[in-house]
């Protein structure tokens, strides 16, 4: 997928690929015995949001790691309300809320649970998200465009011989 803009792409991405390695690891389930898998991107295209610019809350079905470079912000101005935050959703919704409204969480990280986080990007920043996370970007009102690159990432799953863990319990069902 990343030969289409050759190394300059492979390198800005590089550092992607290895967060993606250090933040997930296969399920016991697995049988391949490396722990940790390799990434490639599967899709890259590039979302150019100009002046009433938006796009709808989606997801990325079908792909385990998500993400968006940054590469112009356009026209940033927090006091002027320009938009273009992106938004990131809880997938519990209002369900925290719904079935104890009179109750909160003793942990202030999940105070905000059933809500939404803004954020607002700078360029050069990179974010790595869930592919199921449902996200949208808010209308965009500045002059200047908003240039981002999005990507979806899927696993590499190399063959290899099974971990003697794994070698054990399979021949041991097979009894």
């Amino acid at each position: 997928m990343m030969d289409w803009a050759g190394s300059p792409l492979r390198e800005l991405f590089a550092p992607v690929i290895e967060v993606a390695k250090q933040v997930t690891t296969l399920s016991d389930r697995c049988r391949h015995a490396a722990r940790r898998p390799d990434w490639e991107f599967v899709e890259v295209w590039a979302n150019v949001q100009r002046n009433g610019g938006t796009n709808a809350a989606h997801s990325h079905p079908g792909s385990f790691w998500a993400g968006v470079y940054y590469v112009d912000v356009g026209e940033v101005c927090p006091t002027l309300g320009k938009g273009g935050e992106l938004q990131i959703y809880d997938p519990r919704g209002c369900l925290p809320r719904m079935l104890a409204p009179y109750l909160q969480y003793s942990m202030t990280e999940l105070h905000d649970a059933g809500t939404s986080i803004s954020y607002s990007p700078a360029a050069g920043q990179c974010l790595l998200f869930p592919g199921w996370l449902f996200h949208a970007v808010n209308t965009y009102r500045g002059t200047a465009p908003r240039i981002s690159v999005a990507f979806n990432l899927d696993p590499v799953l190399q063959q290899g011989p099974l971990s003697s863990a794994h070698a054990d319990a399979v021949s041991g069902s097979r009894r």
